[in-house]
């Protein structure tokens, strides 16, 4: 009786498992196909049916291809105050145009002054650690642990917070997100289970290429959304090894140039229109066209 019992249990244990499991996402193409877009990058997109309906936008950076750099969104020059005024808010289109990037993308959760609107520009509070061109925008913060970060070496890496320690002058570039969701290849459990647009940052195994990734929601008929774990099996789709929860909701853009400098917006923001966001990061690449 003793063995029924302990064998029912298992079975009722292993049951509930499974229903816990994040259900698998379906994405069509089944693999990948990218094409490039400059040296050194290309995009691609997905869609899945399954859990919910998810439109899905990905630029993959190869940082070994020459003339490959990052930006962000520098500090403001007009009365800069830590965790309180230490950026100016700026469309992801705009911020591509207007420091020659090829690639850009919203970075960091961000707070604004009571009684502003997302849609209009102004400062910002940056939320958690934010590096440009080697310049400290922004301090670490405890609520926002998971960092890439560009060194001054070359070297890009994902790393909390807390194991950067409190010397910050070897980093280039650094943006933050709330939350590592996935590690070796494995989703990363989370009891958090809402469904927002996301925005994402993966590395490959090798460390060599860079994946962003952004995912529509809010929107039944077109993209609903995901979960942090469903956005952890994205990033595994496009073959990142590591990666972090960058930022979300109406704040999520991903925009490449086109042709003769007009700029195409990949994705469709659920705010109806693009949102001034406290930090962005981008990349300068070369032409497919230029001879090396």
């Amino acid at each position: 009786m003793l063995r029924l019992i302990s064998f029912l249990y298992i079975v009722v244990l292993c049951a509930l498992t499974v229903l816990a499991q994040e259900p698998e996402l379906q994405p069509n193409p089944k693999t990948p196909v990218w094409s490039s877009v400059f040296k050194g990058v290309e995009k691609t997109q997905a869609v899945s049916t399954q859990p919910r309906l998810q439109q899905v936008f990905a630029v993959r950076i190869d940082t070994q291809s020459k003339g490959i750099a990052f930006f962000t969104t520098p500090k403001t020059n007009e009365n800069y105050q830590t965790d309180k005024k230490e950026t100016v808010r700026q469309r992801t289109n705009e911020f591509l145009k207007e420091h020659q990037l090829q690639v850009a993308v919203n970075a960091n959760f961000f707070s604004v002054p009571a009684g502003e609107k997302y849609s209009l520009p102004g400062i910002a509070d940056v939320s958690g650690l934010a590096v440009s061109d080697g310049i400290i925008v922004s301090p670490p913060n405890e609520q926002f642990p998971a960092a890439f970060l560009v060194l001054k070496t070359g070297q890009v890496l994902l790393k909390d917070c807390s194991d950067i320690g409190t010397d910050l002058s070897g980093i280039q570039i650094a943006v933050t997100g709330n939350r590592f969701i996935l590690q070796n290849g494995t989703v990363i459990p989370q009891t958090n289970k809402d469904i927002h647009p996301r925005t994402l940052c993966g590395l490959s195994q090798d460390n060599r290429y860079v994946i962003w990734v952004v995912i529509d929601g809010r929107r039944k008929d077109y993209s609903e959304g995901a979960t942090y774990e469903e956005s952890a099996q994205w990033l595994r789709y496009f073959n990142a090894w590591d990666g972090l929860n960058l930022d979300g909701g109406g704040s999520s853009t991903l925009v490449v140039q086109g042709k003769n400098d007009n700029i195409e917006i990949l994705n469709r923001p659920s705010d109806n229109s693009l949102r001034y966001n406290a930090n962005n990061i981008g990349i300068k690449a070369l032409p497919l066209s230029q001879v090396d």
